[in-house]
């Protein structure tokens, strides 16, 4: 078995025990892990997670989907810091704001 053929068998070996540890279907379980890019993070880190059970690799990848989570969040709040706020804003204080929406 060539190396590629062993990357994408455990590929397909990772997301099945994805899918029955989240009690999903392969499509919803591909869809999730693709959506995170956790699928390229497993098929790239092969060497080092197929020598390791199937609870490490489930930590592992929620790990890493965790951290693309907290990434993806403070980089909206960054751009949302950035974005051009009308004057009439930038002079209310953190009190000023709940007494004007309330």
């Amino acid at each position: 078995m060539s190396d590629e053929q062993r990357r994408v068998a455990y590929f397909a070996h990772a997301v099945e025990m994805y899918k029955k540890a989240k009690n999903q279907s392969g499509r919803e379980a591909f869809a999730y892990l693709r959506r995170f890019g956790a699928d390229q993070y497993i098929y790239d880190m092969f060497e080092l997670l197929h020598v390791h059970g199937t609870e490490y690799l489930l930590e592992d990848i929620d790990g890493y989907i965790r951290e693309r989570q907290n990434t993806a969040l403070q980089s909206a709040g960054k751009r949302c810091a950035t974005r051009d706020v009308p004057p009439c804003f930038k002079t209310l204080d953190a009190s000023g704001v709940e007494d004007f929406i309330a």
